[in-house]
């Protein structure tokens, strides 16, 4: 859950110190598969009868996982053997920069079956190479010895006939023997490398290291590695920093390898956590923390290899959500210049380098009586999706320098702090504090909390007292007059401060209004002071422009096909946006912020626009009444009745 966004700097920081010296090489690619300059991968996969069951499900996920590591100026095909000598196999997908759904779909529908004509599948590879390609790389999948005889002079001949464009990468999978030495053998005689492999793991390792594509060391299918959001807290009021803090609290993840994503070369998912909210009171160390409620989501993280399509090239504009009070979800994300789905620490992503993804279903936010387990608020804000460029974030060290485990847990905190101090406000809270005296706090409907026989808790409030400091706050406070009373020993001074946080629908309203109050207990020991609780709406305050449109008739008079400009900018939106739907009164509709359209046919036209906030609540109204007029007509005709021929009648 993230609360607080009236904070414009960013702190963020990096556990530990992480002496990087590795740096990996990289292949500057040409945009497209046939241009000078290119790199051309052949993937040549063992699919003999040894290969069957386990071991190719295996070898199918690495190389999924592979191809999504590519660049998408890579070259890449897939050939498969398997069969009797003379048979070099069948190239399933050929050489191509735009395949990688082709390559997908057939190394799905591999199957295994026959001999292992190793020689014979090395002639057919390097046969299918394109002529273009000034870099020719073979990454050979086998499990086993040739059953054709030794191909290694095959390989060396090739080389020959190829020259230094051609390098063959083997991977050895299960193997043992004879097969280790022919497999290395091969990568030797054209200057490449023999890998061995046990499982889906290595092999992907292997292939990526070959190609010198690995974005990341994703863990096997399955295992676990733990990561830890730690401890952070944030000011209503960053400049006068009181009267309380709000304090996410440590929360221990897991995160487990998963089934990829399309285009992903690594995707992990954490367990549910349930981040523990704190309202803390006072300046260390005399201030006291109280547990608030808590925020329950699961993160999945995906790791992409820049560029990839499934990366957007737009930087996060939080100051324009701000603004509109949580707007995110009408489909012009160029209008509102990035709110989700967008980079949090760059404009776009690093070419060659490594992008991951942090997508959460939403939060679960939970809001109780710490005295109770009745009283509690509950809700769901929207799923999120935003962009982490790991290059930028590990200011151009390598990425596959650092260990997976640390990698996840630098990104987790980095989103966590940014978001903390970046997203708007969530519901509002009443908090007041106060050394020494006890409170009693009266909300507007005569309810009340704190110090007093008489007090009562209810959903959403709570009271605590702590060494000389008493608190009181009150979760999505009714709007109306509060009535605070201190009391304790008679003529004692005390200090109280209000502070009425608007963290949804604040509108027009300061995020945070604080009032301080100092005084002196009465003889009776008592003292009584109000403060407001603005009334907020959560219906969206739209503010209807249209171009051309005069104010006081509300009438918009175009000529045929002329277009009309439509928009919403300055509104306000409490609850969020799920869409804004434009209908035309012409059958046409437009989705979004604004529209523009275009009316072709003469006539009086009565629109309207519908906005649907997060909570599913709709707010309709009309829009202008649009005439289009034929010729000169500054009105559209009265329909006339049709001229008969002679003799006829109508009925």
């Amino acid at each position: 859950m993230y609360l607080l966004g009236n904070r414009t700097n960013t702190r963020w920081y990096v556990t530990g110190a992480i002496a990087i010296v590795t740096v990996l090489s990289s292949v500057v690619l040409a945009p497209h598969s046939q241009a000078a300059g290119s790199r051309a991968v052949i993937f040549l996969v063992d699919t003999s009868g040894s290969m069957a069951g386990t071991k190719l499900g295996q070898a199918k996920s690495a190389l999924n996982a592979s191809v999504n590591a590519l660049s998408q100026a890579d070259v890449a095909g897939l050939q498969n053997f398997g069969g009797n000598c003379g048979d070099g196999g069948t190239l399933q997908v050929p050489p191509s920069s735009t395949n990688r759904t082709e390559l997908h779909e057939a190394i799905d529908g591999l199957s295994a079956s026959g001999g292992t004509p190793t020689t014979d599948a090395l002639e057919l590879a390097a046969a299918n190479f394109p002529s273009a390609a000034t870099e020719k790389i073979l990454v050979l999948v086998s499990d086993g010895e040739s059953t054709c005889g030794d191909p290694c002079p095959t390989a060396k001949q090739l080389h020959d006939q190829l020259g230094i464009s051609f390098t063959a990468y083997t991977v050895g999978f299960q193997t043992s023997g004879q097969a280790e030495t022919e497999l290395s053998c091969i990568a030797d005689a054209t200057g490449g490398k023999y890998f061995a492999a046990t499982d889906t793991e290595g092999i992907r390792n292997a292939i990526n290291a070959a190609l010198g594509s690995t974005p990341v060391a994703c863990p096997a299918l399955g295992q676990s590695i733990s990561a830890t959001l730690r401890k952070y807290g944030v000011y209503p009021d960053p400049e006068a920093m009181k009267p309380y803090m709000i304090e996410y609290g440590n929360l221990p993840l897991t995160f487990t390898s998963v089934e990829l994503s399309p285009g992903a070369s690594c995707s992990v998912q954490s367990n549910n956590g349930s981040l523990p909210v704190n309202l803390v009171f006072g300046a260390p160390p005399l201030g006291f923390a109280v547990t608030i409620g808590t925020s329950t989501t699961q993160a999945k993280l995906d790791f992409f290899r820049a560029p990839s399509s499934e990366v957007p090239s737009v930087a996060c504009n939080f100051a324009e959500l701000k603004a509109s009070s949580g707007l995110d979800s009408v489909p012009t994300p160029a209008v509102f210049g990035g709110v989700d789905k967008c980079f949090l620490n760059a404009a776009r992503a690093t070419a060659g380098g490594v992008v991951v993804r942090w997508t959460i279903p939403g939060f679960t936010e939970e809001w109780k009586d710490p005295t109770s387990t009745v009283h509690k608020y509950v809700f769901t804000t929207r799923s999120m999706e935003f962009y982490v460029d790991l290059t930028t974030l590990l200011n151009s060290t390598s990425v596959a320098s650092v260990p997976f485990a640390d990698l996840v847990d630098l990104v987790e905190n980095y989103i966590h702090v940014t978001l903390v101090n970046n997203l708007p406000h969530l519901m509002s809270i009443a908090a007041v504090q106060d050394p020494p005296a006890h409170l009693t706090v009266q909300d507007p409907l005569g309810r009340t909390i704190g110090f007093s026989r008489g007090s009562q808790s209810y959903a959403g409030t709570g009271y605590v007292e702590q060494g000389n400091h008493s608190a009181a706050w009150i979760v999505n406070p009714a709007p109306g007059r509060y009535v605070v009373t201190a009391s304790g020993q008679p003529r004692s001074s005390f200090q109280t401060e209000f502070s009425v946080s608007q963290l949804l629908g604040h509108g027009d309203l300061p995020l945070t209004s604080t009032v301080a109050w100092s005084s002196r207990l009465s003889n009776r020991g008592t003292a009584t002071r109000s403060f407001t609780v603005p009334k907020v709406s959560s219906t969206p305050t739209l503010r209807l422009r249209v171009a051309g449109c005069s104010p006081s008739q509300g009438i918009v008079v175009k000529k045929a096909n002329a277009t009309v400009t439509y928009s919403l900018r300055g509104s306000t939106f409490p609850l969020g946006v799920r869409e804004i739907r434009w209908n035309f009164g012409d059958q046409k509709q437009a989705v979004g912020l604004t529209a523009k359209h275009k009316f072709r046919v003469s006539g009086r036209y009565l629109g309207s626009v519908t906005v649907i906030d997060q909570a599913g609540q709709s707010t309709t109204v009309n829009l202008p009444t649009i005439v289009v007029r034929a010729h000169h007509s500054l009105t559209p005709k009265s329909p006339q009745r049709p001229t008969l021929p002679a003799g006829k009648a109508t009925r």
